[in-house]
């Protein structure tokens, strides 16, 4: 809402939400107290039970888990809220610089990558996340792009049916050589290993900083296996 130019809309945000500048000084809501603001449109992070919803007003589930998602989203509600062109202006200021990326990898080999988001039980992200959409845009193929999940749980003898050149491990590195054998050792043995941290609202600022990280991780992995007898 702010990044789009409607903060003059808001008249009551989340607890976190009241942290951001532009937020300070509205009045701060959960479901619950919501309809004492007489709003006309709820933006929530999952749609809550018909019995729960707030008198008088749209609620709308704003939780994208990858462009798919965010599009629409711009489209319509930004759309509605500060018009169409705006809107447009908005889309094309975060799309524009990772179509960029995109078009660097035209032509080349396309390394297989799975992201791991969580290790214990292990999971990877499926093919609606910005995960598996970073990775596509950085050059690499995700093992799970195209499909419905957002995660999927999968165990450790399904590796050799993934047989990834590049294991993204999503989060920090680990704070020292024994944490990080440890997360390896849960891994395919043979695939490169990368650990590699962002942040989901990345494109809310038109930021293409993740995107290019990313593909200076899998360009290389792509060059040797161009080279490779």
């Amino acid at each position: 809402m702010l990044a789009i130019g409607a903060g003059d809309r808001l008249v009551a945000v989340d607890a976190g939400s009241a942290e951001l500048s532009g937020a300070h000084g509205l009045p701060i809501a959960d479901l619950d107290s919501a309809a004492r603001f007489d709003a006309d449109l709820v933006l929530v992070g999952t749609l809550p039970d018909p019995g729960r919803l707030v008198s008088g007003a749209r609620v709308v589930e704003f939780a994208p888990h990858d462009f798919e998602d965010v599009l629409p989203l711009v489209r319509e509600i930004g759309g509605e809220l500060v018009g169409a062109e705006t809107a447009t202006r908005f889309e094309r200021a975060f799309a524009r610089p990772l179509a960029k990326i995109g078009g660097e990898s035209g032509g080349e080999h396309r390394p297989r990558v799975v992201a791991v988001v969580r290790l214990d039980p292990l999971e990877i992200a499926g093919g609606h996340s910005f995960e598996t959409d970073l990775i596509e845009i950085a050059g690499g193929q995700s093992v799970t792009h195209p499909g419905e999940e957002n995660r999927i749980a999968i165990t450790a003898d399904r590796w050799a049916e993934l047989a990834p050149d590049l294991v993204l491990v999503i989060g920090a590195p680990p704070a020292s050589a024994r944490d990080e054998q440890a997360v390896r050792n849960a891994l395919p043995p043979g695939a490169q290993v990368a650990f590699f941290t962002f942040d989901p609202g990345f494109w809310i600022d038109a930021s293409d900083e993740p995107a290019r990280r990313l593909r200076e991780v899998i360009a290389p992995i792509a060059r040797r296996a161009k080279i490779a007898p």
